[in-house]
């Protein structure tokens, strides 16, 4: 679980952290670094893809289609038949805002 995972990282003395916040856990990532930073007020906590507001926590939010539409954009101008076309490795949200 993501609070055990940083409980044992803050008592190894590890200072920053980095917590990946992904769809699937994105509730309890966000709620065990909000937790873990108001224990912790010492340690500075980075969690990317969510956003809290804490003064030791770094939020590093990303709209990750924004890189597919770029993406897009290179393969729309180098298509020698016009066609583009994109296959998501899994059916859920994040691949759907590809």
């Amino acid at each position: 679980a993501p609070a055990d995972v940083l409980t044992a990282l803050i008592e190894a003395g590890q200072n920053p952290i980095v917590a990946i916040a992904q769809d699937a856990n994105r509730n309890e990532v966000s709620d065990a670094v909000t937790a873990s930073a108001a224990a912790n007020p010492e340690v500075t906590f980075v969690v990317v893809d969510a956003e809290i507001e804490a003064s030791n926590v770094v939020s590093l939010p990303f709209a990750e289609q924004d890189g597919s539409f770029l993406m897009g954009v290179v393969a729309a101008s180098t298509s020698t038949t016009g066609r583009v076309g994109f296959l998501g490795g899994a059916d859920d949200d994040r691949t759907r805002r590809y």
